[in-house]
């Protein structure tokens, strides 16, 4: 229960959330992660009233109690006496599918051996189409606050990236890399930037993530991307008056059945509310 209540903690960021979600006392979620501290002799997480992080240890700790978890959970599984088979074919869009999407089929895999997955990496409205057409039976998109497209993942918070030491010019329209429409991600940038009386001029466009990132490191101009990207070769632009706040997005589910295989898979997609990002202790 040490580890179950450290990857817990770790995956929400938070000692709140992740004692709602194993059913367990604030205290008591803390005082498992104490234990497992005391147990490895290593600080596993830094701890102020703001901010929640992993140390050295603690990433490391976190990579091996999954494993050691996901093999528990696996071992289970393996003496049921019915173990869930078939195919489930998911589709994502590219922001969610970068860093998120290869963890959670991993660890839905180990669960379930005799599944096979089969995925689908697009823009969201070819996504809805192939879902309409039958091609895929489940995906994640994205959905503008206050839709009621799908089911609810979780809000996501949107950045601005740009190239290293990329200078944004405050006399100049704002050089703006977007999605190729149609795209929720082009329409919320654009409409931030004109609600907040900025001028801007598009110098590239891409139906995907990568043709962005390709773009802002030629030093064409920023992006904005949700916080599911986890880019690790742009850097986050700092909060100035010189860019607009840009409103949170919302990611969500969408399927074309429930129960079974893709009740199993949706019930892990939906447990992901935590951001990738470290955040505040709740």
């Amino acid at each position: 229960m040490l580890m179950r209540s450290f990857v817990a903690v770790a995956e929400a960021n938070s000692f709140s959330m992740a004692a709602r979600r194993l059913g367990l006392q604030q205290s008591t979620v803390s005082q498992h992660v104490q234990k497992l501290e005391e147990a490895v002799g290593q600080k596993l997480l830094e701890r102020t009233t703001q901010k929640l992080s992993l140390t050295h240890s603690g990433l490391e700790m976190l990579e091996i109690s999954r494993d050691i978890l996901a093999a528990y959970e696996r071992m289970g599984r393996r003496f049921e006496s019915k173990q869930l088979t078939g195919t489930i074919r998911i589709g994502s869009i590219e922001d969610y599918s970068i860093e998120q999407m290869p963890r959670m089929l991993l660890q839905f895999r180990r669960l379930h051996p005799g599944v096979q997955v089969e995925l689908k990496v697009g823009p969201m409205a070819q996504l809805q189409d192939m879902l309409t057409r039958g091609d895929i039976d489940i995906f994640v998109g994205i959905r503008r606050t206050g839709s009621q497209l799908g089911r609810l993942v979780r809000r996501e918070s949107i950045g601005w990236y740009s190239r290293p030491g990329f200078q944004i010019d405050v006399d100049e329209p704002l050089p703006l890399v977007l999605y190729s429409a149609p795209n929720v991600m082009r329409d919320v940038t654009i409409e931030a930037c004109e609600k907040a009386g900025r001028a801007w001029r598009e110098t590239g466009s891409s139906p995907s993530y990568l043709g962005l990132r390709a773009a802002v490191l030629a030093g064409l101009g920023v992006m904005a991307i949700g916080e599911s990207a986890e880019p690790k070769t742009v850097q986050l632009v700092q909060a100035t008056n010189d860019l607009p706040r840009i409103e949170d997005v919302e990611l969500i589910l969408m399927q074309r059945f429930e129960g079974g295989v893709a009740k199993e898979l949706a019930d892990m997609v939906l447990a992901q509310k935590s951001s990738p990002r470290q955040g505040a202790i709740a």
